[in-house]
């Protein structure tokens, strides 16, 4: 019976040892969570400058302070151009006003290089993989768009649609080929060099060119001239806008050539928040599941991986080639490369 006993006491030993720190940890979460509050709630105020939509932007806040009322959240919407613009004259004079940043990567890294951002490791981020997270810790993707390659249903049918990159350079597609240019051709292109290299890249890009390509402005026409009939097939656009336009009733389909090149939305801190803990509750926020589910009604992709896009098959079962912001060091090399390619 002593025996016995003694093994009950020693398992019990073992299961509260196993479970402390598991205790710790949450109590820790909890404090940190409570802590990040009581700032917020001192501090009163935060400032978002995002160059996502003016009405999905407003939404999102607003659904914050309906969580937490006790913060005055505004923003400052501007394409992402503008966007970096602004902050840098801002920066210039001496004037700080952004909590958070709600941009593209490759802007958020053009705003670290600047010393404009600070990292913060959010507790959300367990649940993104390490392609939506930069690897120093400065952003974590809110929302990701991937480039695919889309189709007219009405002019071609689905057994004879492009099933990869490699298939529109079969004489076929002469001449029936359209493409985004631009900053969104530019970027196509960087993130195809990164995904295959800049010799095969280039080789691909300059066949692909002698198909008698028609560029227009940005993914917005594009899109919708191919859904008119003005193209057979598109070389590239976002698989989002593809759907979107499907629900509307659209004839046209996208495939992806995996791995898919997708642009990322990303959350960051200014290092000169007037608010930080405001801030870092805003990220929490829109990283968490109710964020992101947020972000989903919005007809974008969220990045956390436990919440689904819809529909799924915009991201379930697909691998992504997620542009980091560490890119835009390229930017200049590759805009004058598709110039030069697709004149």
């Amino acid at each position: 019976m002593i025996k016995k006993h003694d093994g009950s006491r020693n398992g019990l030993h073992k299961l509260i040892g196993a479970a402390v720190p598991l205790m710790l940890i949450a109590m820790a979460f909890n404090v940190q969570g409570a802590t990040l509050v009581d700032g917020a709630k001192n501090e009163g105020k935060l400032v978002v400058y995002s160059s996502m939509s003016s009405s999905d932007t407003d939404t999102l806040i607003r659904k914050f302070q309906a969580k937490y009322p006790f913060v005055k959240a505004t923003f400052l919407r501007l394409n992402s151009g503008r966007l970096m613009t602004k902050l840098f004259q801002e920066t210039q004079a001496g004037t700080y006003l952004a909590d958070v940043y709600q941009t593209g990567s490759i802007e958020v890294y053009l705003f670290q290089k600047k010393g404009l951002v600070a990292k913060y490791s959010s507790p959300e981020n367990k649940a993104y993989e390490d392609s939506f997270k930069d690897p120093e810790g400065y952003y974590t993707s809110f929302y990701f768009t991937p480039k695919v390659i889309a189709y007219n249903t009405k002019l071609i049918a689905r057994e004879k649609a492009p099933k990869s990159y490699q298939d529109l350079l079969n004489p076929y597609w002469s001449d029936k080929l359209g493409m985004p240019g631009g900053n969104a051709g530019v970027r196509w292109i960087i993130g195809m060099s990164k995904r295959m290299g800049d010799a095969k890249a280039e080789d691909f890009m300059k066949r692909l060119a002698s198909q008698q390509i028609k560029l227009h402005p940005g993914i917005t026409e594009a899109t919708a001239l191919l859904a008119a009939g003005e193209h057979h097939a598109l070389v590239f656009t976002n698989a989002d806008n593809v759907e979107e336009l499907k629900g509307k009733g659209a004839p046209v389909e996208w495939v992806a050539d995996e791995p898919v090149t997708t642009t990322q939305t990303v959350l960051a801190l200014s290092s000169r928040a007037p608010n930080p803990k405001g801030a870092r509750l805003y990220v929490d926020f829109v990283l968490s599941r109710e964020g992101q589910e947020m972000i989903r009604s919005f007809n974008r992709i969220p990045a956390r991986s436990d919440v689904p896009s819809d529909p799924p098959r915009l991201k379930k079962g697909l691998k992504f080639f997620a542009y980091y912001g560490t890119w835009a060091e390229d930017e200049n090399k590759y805009t004058e490369k598709f110039h030069s390619i697709f004149r």
